[in-house]
């Protein structure tokens, strides 16, 4: 019977705790991420039906939760003697339980039967093992050690690999490279997505060969099946009933943030109606850049009498220059721009008029020596006669 899981410590209590996918994106990271999923639109979105209106999906904590899990390594489990009931069953040492069924067996006779796949459920937790329970109480769970003896084992690597080609098969998908994990369709993938998009209870099947795949270290075989699984969800519309399973489970299962990054934006482009899409990025605050000021309300502020307005140095207004504030008072009415945060440099147009330039990024506060005022305006002065000259 498998090991029962202990939890010592306090679990996620939110969705923001069970998911990190966008705590440290950059936009630099997102450009670099982009690169290679960037895919040309197919006939379905291009003819897309603009009346469908489905119903806002919603996200689960349980499933977050336990995904979270999963991506750490299962942190607050409880340890146990490694049995190596995976890795015997693997090198054809044992058979599975109840069936009795010898890896040898599934491999030589199990490829192409559909109904033998379909309706037996005893078998899935023994060909992809993982360090939690499941529904067939004779599998034995997997351990961190048993991990390690597993993947420096030839022969149970191998036959473990020809057992996913052998799902991937059941599912209209082919394995083309042993080494990347690419995945592409399989020649009858047209009888088998319709059998699939029909039958949800192997959504979990694929959830779980998903987790096992990353239990052994298989991360690009994870990428490439979930991505092929989104583009035939959202692009190609042949799996749409898989739509909530793969936002929701399959793109978890990927431990690396930046590899669940890609392929949600992937989802997103191609997610109808965009609105309802609700696994990220989060949406950022829309700030306002200020208008660029025009240049006689420029000359009129700097040129403004030197005194303290009501307010002047107090919080952040306080930073600005005294008599700015006072111009501002006073001008006549001009839109123009709103004054700059505190701590950004001071602005001054260009002699070309193309634009606000910084050129000091000293600020002058109500405390400062008049002196230094003085030979301030009249530096602005001498630049804005230029100016006028070259106009």
């Amino acid at each position: 019977m498998g090991n029962m899981l202990v939890w010592s410590r306090k679990e996620p209590g939110s969705l923001e705790e069970c998911d990190s996918t966008w705590g440290s994106e950059t936009e630099e990271e997102r450009t670099a991420e982009d690169a290679d999923l960037e895919e040309p639109c197919s006939k379905h979105d291009q003819n897309e039906d603009k009346t469908e209106t489905p119903i806002k999906p919603k996200r689960s904590f349980y499933a977050a939760r336990d995904l979270y899990m999963y991506r750490h390594g299962y942190p607050r489990s409880s340890k146990k003697k490694p049995m190596y009931t995976n890795l015997h069953f693997y090198m054809n040492k044992i058979t599975l339980k109840p069936d009795g069924i010898f890896i040898s067996e599934i491999l030589t006779e199990w490829k192409g039967d559909y109904d033998k796949l379909e309706h037996k459920h005893t078998y899935i937790q023994w060909l992809f093992p993982l360090r939690e329970p499941g529904l067939n109480w004779h599998a034995e769970e997997l351990t961190a050690e048993e991990i390690k003896e597993f993947l420096s084992t030839e022969m149970a690597t191998s036959n473990y690999l020809q057992v996913y080609e052998i799902m991937l098969d059941f599912f209209g998908i082919k394995l083309e490279d042993r080494i990347t994990g690419k995945v592409t369709r399989a020649e009858n993938w047209k009888e088998r997505f319709q059998h699939l998009n029909g039958s949800r209870h192997n959504y979990l099947r694929i959830t779980r060969i998903l987790k096992s795949l990353g239990e052994f270290k298989y991360e690009k075989f994870q990428f490439n099946l979930v991505h092929l699984l989104l583009r035939e969800v959202l692009v190609e519309r042949t799996l749409a009933n898989m739509a909530h399973s793969a936002l929701e489970y399959f793109v978890f299962t990927i431990k690396k943030r930046s590899d669940r990054r890609r392929l949600l934006r992937f989802a997103q482009r191609h997610y109808r109606p965009p609105e309802n899409f609700i696994w990220g990025p989060p949406a950022k605050p829309v700030i306002k850049a200020p208008s660029s000021p025009s240049k006689r309300q420029t000359s009129q502020q700097e040129r403004a009498p030197s005194h303290t307005a009501p307010g002047a140095g107090e919080g952040p207004a306080g930073e600005a220059h005294a008599d700015t504030a006072v111009a501002m008072a006073t001008a006549p009415t001009v839109e123009g721009p709103s004054k700059p945060p505190a701590g950004h440099a001071d602005s001054e147009t260009t002699g070309k008029g193309e634009g606000i330039v910084s050129k000091d990024g000293d600020r002058s506060t109500e405390g400062e020596a008049e002196e230094k005022e003085e030979e301030k305006k009249e530096e602005v002065e001498k630049k804005e006669e230029k100016e006028e000259e070259k106009e």
